[in-house]
C-alpha cells in the first residue's frame, strides 16, 4: 500500500473491496462467540498496535488495545487475556497482573474515549457506535518496570502510547 493511500478498512466508503474480510469478522465474532484481533502496522503517526473485537459482546469486558509488540506476541497476550476472562477472571484497572506475558506483569489502564476513533476503527464499524468500553494492556521494560515507575528504560517509551 502506498504511503498516501488510506487503509481500506478505515471507513465504510472503502470497505466494498474487503467485504469478505468484514463478513468473516462478523461471522467469527457472532457465531463463534470468540474475538477477532486486528493489528495496525506502525506509521509515522503511531507504533504498531493490536486490538480486540468481541470482548465486550461475548465476554462483557472492555475491548483491549496493546501497543508496540510484534504481531505474534500481541495476539498471544490478547488471546491469553480472553481465555482468562472466559474462565471467570475479572480485569482490574491499575493492578499488576502476573502471568499474561510470560515472566512479566501487565497493567490495564482506562483508554480515553476521545482516542477510540483512530484506534478502534473496525470495532467502531462492527458495533456501529461507541457503545463498547476500551482499555489498554500495558507491558513493562525488560526489568518489569512500567513507564510511570522510576527506573523505566526510556528506549521502550516510543513503542507504547500511554492512555
Amino acid at each position: 500500500m502506498a504511503d498516501n493511500e488510506e487503509c481500506p478498512m478505515c471507513n465504510d466508503d472503502q470497505i466494498g473491496g474487503k467485504a469478505a474480510v468484514v463478513s468473516h469478522l462478523i461471522e467469527w465474532v457472532d457465531l463463534k462467540e470468540d474475538i477477532f484481533i486486528i493489528t495496525v502496522q506502525e506509521s509515522e503517526k503511531h507504533p504498531q498496535f493490536s486490538y480486540t473485537i468481541g470482548m465486550e459482546k461475548n465476554f462483557h469486558t472492555p475491548e483491549i488495545v496493546v501497543y508496540g509488540l510484534p504481531t505474534k506476541s500481541a495476539h498471544a497476550i490478547l488471546n491469553t487475556i480472553k481465555d482468562m476472562v472466559g474462565g471467570g477472571w475479572d480485569i482490574e484497572i491499575d493492578k499488576k497482573v502476573p502471568g499474561i506475558a510470560h515472566d512479566y506483569d501487565t497493567v490495564f489502564k482506562e483508554f480515553p474515549v476521545e482516542r477510540v476513533e483512530g484506534v478502534f476503527n473496525l470495532a467502531l464499524w462492527y458495533y456501529r457506535d461507541h457503545s463498547f468500553r476500551t482499555i489498554q494492556a500495558i507491558w513493562p521494560d525488560e526489568h518489569n518496570i512500567f513507564p510511570w515507575e522510576e527506573g523505566y528504560d526510556e528506549k521502550f517509551r516510543e513503542f507504547q502510547r500511554m492512555p
